[in-house]
């Protein structure tokens, strides 16, 4: 604990040392309560690039309507292309880690998943959206990171670190990530990015990135995309023997051996983003096939490699229909359908082939009476339908033909700006045909004070069973009419406050706490493979960061804190020690009454980059981890191991990047070191399993060469 603390006040102070320009009565802060067409007016009349960069913070995210990070009625981050390019990220992984209160832990079968705020929010908990079009799996609601979405092609990040489903409704419980990639009118033309990371075992990742677009005849057109070959891990892993029948038959005598993960840890990404707008009309579509192949078990002549193929079409159409100066009606409809397959190379080879569609349609209408006043409200219909190859879906009673179920939805949104405050109120009403109904309320002020700004918001949401909760529910109905109401939604408060200050023209200082309580946590079991509703669960914690901007660069650094100590929390998440005599969950005395499986209490991290040259620049990164728990594999006899938990110390991972825009035009180059002090970090499970921990990749050194041809 001394030592995070002495890392945050090291940082922080260093910060403020060189921030030396104490902001003028002439700040940016009396911009804030201008509307965007007299922010477009001063613009217009030539301001400083200060208030340039403030202007393109601004964000939606959060409100539907355009706001600054200050105003947003949420606790919010912005990533900017600038530091993406800068940063040296290789792919969403190196993004996330640098975001307050976000982390990654193993979610077997090779997946690495998300983690926000001491919460595994991988199965439907956190909302990830690519231009506004869902890109969770609608069988689970998972994620799937690791040199799987493409970098070159963002234009900027948005991300709410807390509720989200008053206006997303079912799968933003904990979290919306909104990726915005380049348009035509961003593009002017094309590039094209090739990477390639190698570790002293064996290459990391060769891709191409690439993307072209442009405007024509008012059309703004953009396509964008990625196709290459990676592995997550070069170092060995547990291979647990398949005849051993699992870890739930006798989880302290597993037979098995560590074998090399290279070659048995592929992540082979392709995906094709196409935009098309013109005037009101918009149409987007993405096509993505992301490979992948883990070796956790293996048969008596130790062949068993699983390979995934996840592969998914999502695509919308939009129209922003402008019956007034003062209200737009949207209507949209659109359709995704994924077809993930799974085979497993054995002995008996045996395949599984799901299909899975959605059907939506919803209208979003935005009425602006005044420019104080703002009324965003909406209805939402969409139906998820699932059957696979064998024209029967396995339950957790027996088999069904298909699952399927309608879903609607009605929400709204007011918001009012007064010299007092901002004030936020807000509701989503959702019914759906299997599970019932959910209602979740939002509240919230903003508030700016020259160089303070205040933020207070309570908010409700839910994460929404998906087609797997309900095919693997434990309270499945076992006649083939299909699976009953057992299944309930989560449901969750949360409270946030949070306070920022501007010490300087250049340097801002951000402080928030929250404390939320998820009622009903849909929580699965990987021994028995079902899913069920528990009881309740709860954290509670605080995040800071220090954002410090000058003409050679940038520095921000951030810390992260949460506890559990006290509050319910889930028994299988719980850092128990598993005994002699157990069943499917450890029984033992927990080793840390304060935190959750695989995520640390502390977080700390730090991103710079530095112009050393004008075309220069040397970009550092920093993460810190305190100490972590998680269940691995440990020798009893040559050959049989037991699961048991164990303590990982705290670490320090650290990445050097470096950009250098070359002479030749439109050419950029970039060479970075990952992993630096080549630490032994292992992604840990966030719930009991008897898989092990997941090593993460050694030292890696890559080269990166972008090419831009643009019509400007």
């Amino acid at each position: 604990m001394k030592h995070v603390l002495l890392f945050v006040f090291l940082i922080g102070n260093i910060v403020c040392a060189w921030a030396q320009d104490p902001i003028s009565t002439d700040s940016l802060a009396r911009y804030y309560d201008m509307s965007l067409e007299e922010l477009n007016k001063v613009k217009a009349s030539g301001v400083s690039s200060e208030l340039e960069k403030f202007l393109n913070s601004l964000m939606s995210v959060a409100s539907q309507k355009t706001l600054s990070t200050r105003e947003s009625p949420g606790i919010v981050s912005l990533v900017t292309e600038e530091e993406i390019k800068q940063s040296g990220a290789r792919d969403l992984v190196d993004v996330f880690r640098l975001i307050p209160g976000f982390d990654f832990a193993y979610d077997g079968n090779g997946k690495i998943g998300l983690g926000i705020r001491g919460n595994w929010v991988n199965e439907g908990k956190v909302l990830l959206l690519m231009d506004g079009i869902q890109m969770n799996d609608i069988f689970s609601a998972t994620l799937s990171f690791g040199n799987h979405f493409s970098v070159s092609s963002i234009s900027r990040i948005e991300i709410i670190r807390g509720p989200g489903s008053a206006i997303y409704g079912g799968f933003a419980e904990l979290g919306v990530i909104n990726i915005i990639t380049k348009k035509g009118s961003d593009l002017k033309g094309g590039y094209a990015t090739a990477s390639y990371g190698q570790t002293s075992n064996t290459y990391a990742r060769r891709n191409i990135e690439f993307g072209i677009g442009n405007t024509v005849k008012q059309w703004d057109i953009s396509l964008t995309g990625m196709a290459g070959q990676g592995n997550l891990g070069d170092r060995s892993a547990f291979v647990q023997t398949r005849s051993t029948g699992g870890g739930s038959l006798n989880p302290s005598r597993i037979q098995g051996s560590y074998q090399s993960l290279i070659g048995n840890a592929d992540a082979n990404p392709f995906m094709l983003n196409l935009k098309a707008s013109h005037k009101a009309f918009s149409f987007k579509a993405i096509f993505d096939n992301y490979g992948s192949t883990v070796r956790e078990e293996s048969d008596a002549n130790g062949n068993m490699v699983i390979s995934a193929q996840n592969f998914s079409l999502s695509s919308e159409v939009k129209y922003d229909l402008k019956i007034s100066r003062k209200l737009t009606v949207t209507p949209g409809i659109g359709y995704i359908h994924q077809a993930p397959k799974i085979k497993s190379t054995s002995d008996s080879i045996s395949y599984s082939k799901e299909q899975g569609e959605r059907i939506k349609g919803g209208v979003l209408l935005v009425y602006n009476p005044s420019r104080k006043i703002n009324v965003t409200a909406g209805s939402e219909f969409f139906r998820d339908q699932a059957t696979n190859n064998k024209d029967s879906i396995q339950t957790a009673n027996g088999a069904v033909k298909s699952i399927h179920y309608n879903n609607y939805a009605f929400f709204s949104q007011l918001l009012i700006k007064h010299r007092l405050a901002n004030l936020i109120l807000g509701a989503r009403y959702d019914h759906n045909s299997n599970y019932g109904s959910a209602f979740v309320p939002r509240i919230g002020l903003t508030r700016k004070i020259n160089r303070w700004h205040f933020k207070a918001l309570y908010s409700g949401s839910f994460r929404a069973p998906t087609i797997q909760n309900i095919a693997l529910g434990v309270q499945m109905d076992s006649s083939n009419a299909g699976p009953t109401r057992s299944m309930k939604p989560e449901k969750t408060t949360i409270a946030e406050l949070e306070t920022g200050y501007q010490l300087t023209h250049d340097l801002v200082m951000t402080l928030n706490i929250y404390n939320s309580i998820i009622k009903n946590p849909i929580v699965y079991n990987s021994d028995l493979d079902i899913y069920s509703n528990g009881d309740k669960a709860a954290t509670r914690g605080l995040e800071i960061e220090w954002r410090y901007k000058r003409h050679w660069g940038y520095i921000v650094a951030n810390y992260s804190f949460y506890s559990v100590k006290g509050l319910s929390k889930i028994s299988s998440y719980a850092t128990r020690q598993y005994t002699s005599g157990d069943g499917v969950l450890p029984s033992g005395e927990e080793a840390n009454t304060a935190v959750v499986l695989a995520f640390p209490a502390h977080k700390a991290s730090m991103n710079a980059s530095v112009r050393v040259h004008r075309k220069i620049s040397v970009s550092p990164t920093l993460i810190f981890y305190g100490k972590r728990y998680g269940y691995d594999l440990t020798p009893v006899t040559q050959g049989t191991y037991k699961n048991e938990l164990i303590t990982q110390n705290p670490a320090l991972l650290a990445n050097l990047y470096i950009y250098w825009k070359t002479p030749v035009r439109g050419l950029e180059s970039g060479a970075g070191a990952y992993n630096l002090f080549n630490k032994n970090y292992n992604y840990l499970s966030p719930y009991f399993t008897v898989t092990g921990s997941y090593p993460s990749m050694s030292r890696e050194f890559m080269l990166r060469l972008t090419y831009t041809l643009n019509s400007r």
